[in-house]
């Protein structure tokens, strides 16, 4: 009856323990990497509020983003991301947080924008990266044993 209610539940400590033990796992490995954390170590995202209202909202461009982020150091690449946001690349780690702490919860011609550090990608998504950019192009792989001839 107790575990309906989800008190003395020895099931689902374990489970919860198991996910705290991997996610501790990972900060170690974080960590003796020297990579510290998951943040991106000089991009932030910006993710455009949607419009409220019924009127048209402005599109927001590169240009627009480049105006706004310019004075707060060197922007080393913008990318869009559809009409949900954009990461922008500083040079420095500083400037980011500059940008990030200055600019957080403003607004692009009359848009809502929130701003925060990007994420690495997951360690599957540099690699599917690639892949998509071969054109599609399987490439055979040997066998565990090798070819037998």
């Amino acid at each position: 009856k107790d575990r309906f209610f989800g008190t003395n539940d020895p099931v689902a400590e374990k489970m919860i323990g198991r996910q705290k033990d991997r996610a501790e796992k990972r900060r170690a490995e974080l960590k003796a990497r020297g990579d510290g954390d998951e943040r991106a170590v000089s991009t932030l995202y910006v993710r455009f509020a949607d419009s409220e209202g019924v009127g048209q909202s402005k599109r927001i461009t590169e240009a627009d983003l480049r105006d706004k982020y310019y004075s707060y150091g060197e922007i080393s690449s913008v990318r869009m991301h559809a009409d949900k946001g954009a990461f922008i690349e500083f040079t420095t780690p500083k400037a980011t947080e500059h940008a990030i702490t200055s600019t957080n919860r403003s607004s692009i011609g009359g848009r809502k924008i929130f701003v925060n550090w990007a994420r690495v990608p997951k360690r599957g998504a540099i690699a599917d990266q690639q892949e998509s950019s071969a054109g599609g192009v399987i490439r055979p792989i040997a066998p565990p044993g090798g070819f037998k001839t």
